[in-house]
C-alpha cells in the first residue's frame, strides 16, 4: 500500500536506531524478527521436535547470514537505503510488531503479525511520502532456503523452492539449483514469472514455510541461487 499524506500529520522521529531483534510466539510457533530488513533470523514450530528423542524444536531457517525472509520496499536508491537500514519499532507485544522509518519527508511502515494460535501471519509494507520528490515503491519479499548436509541430524528430504502462478505450481530442487552435473543436467541459477504468482515458498518432505499474496495480478516472481561470500 502507498498514499500521499499531507504535512499536518503526526510529526515522526528521525533518529537513528540501533539493530533490535523482537520476539513474537503463540503455542505453535516462535519467530525472531529483526528490525534491519524485517529479517525472520529465527523461525521455530514449537510443537515439532528437530530430530527424534530431542526436545529442540524445528528450525526452518537454513542460511544463518540471511533468514527466512527479508522485505523491500523498492530498488531506487533512496528506498533501498532506507528500507536496510534498523527501523525503530514503535509497537510490538507478543505476536505483533510495528516497525517505522523516517527520512527526507518519506515515511516507511513494515508490520508483522502471526495468528493466536497456528502458523499463519500477516506482513503489511506501507510508504507514505511528504517530501517533494517524486517516488516509486515496489514492495518485495524474498524467502530463503538451502539444503542441509546430507549428513547433518536435521537434514530434511527434498528440499525445494515453490511458487504458484496463476494456479500451476512450479518446483525446482535446491540441490539442482545449487549444483549442475553430468547427470542432474546444467545448474538453473535464474528463472523468471512475470506476472500472475499467488504464493512463494520453500519446503521439504515435512515442512512448507510461504507467502500468498491479496492480488496476484500484481505480483511477479524470481527465483534464483545465491553464491555464499
Amino acid at each position: 500500500h502507498s498514499d500521499r499524506a499531507s504535512a499536518a500529520d503526526t510529526e515522526l522521529s528521525t533518529g537513528r536506531f540501533d539493530r533490535v531483534v523482537t520476539t513474537l510466539a503463540n503455542d505453535d510457533l516462535r519467530l525472531q524478527v529483526s528490525n534491519a530488513g524485517g529479517r525472520i533470523e529465527s523461525a521455530e514450530l514449537a510443537r515439532f521436535a528437530s530430530r527424534v528423542g530431542e526436545k529442540d524444536p524445528v528450525q526452518l531457517v537454513t542460511m544463518d547470514d540471511r533468514g527466512l525472509l527479508e522485505t523491500s520496499f523498492g530498488d531506487s536508491d533512496l528506498l533501498e537505503t532506507l528500507g536496510a537500514q534498523p527501523f525503530e519499532v514503535v509497537a510490538a507485544d507478543a505476536r505483533s510488531l510495528t516497525q517505522r522509518l523516517e527520512r527526507g519527508g518519506v515515511e516507511l511502515v513494515r508490520r508483522i503479525s502471526i495468528d493466536p494460535d497456528g502458523y499463519g501471519g500477516e506482513l503489511r509494507l506501507r510508504v507514505v511520502n511528504r517530501g517533494a520528490q517524486t517516488i516509486e515503491p515496489r514492495f518485495e519479499v524474498s524467502l530463503f532456503g538451502r539444503e542441509r548436509p546430507t549428513e547433518a541430524l536435521d537434514h530434511f528430504q527434498n528440499a525445494q523452492l515453490v511458487v504458484s502462478v496463476d494456479g500451476s505450481l512450479e518446483r525446482v530442487l535446491l540441490s539442482g539449483l545449487e549444483v549442475g552435473g553430468m547427470f542432474s543436467g546444467p545448474s538453473r541459477t535464474q528463472e523468471s514469472y512475470p506476472f500472475g504468482v499467488e504464493w512463494i515458498g520453500v519446503e521439504s518432505q515435512y515442512f512448507l514455510a510461504a507467502v500468498t499474496v491479496d492480488a496476484p495480478r500484481n505480483y511477479e516472481g524470481l527465483q534464483e541461487s545465491i553464491v555464499a561470500q
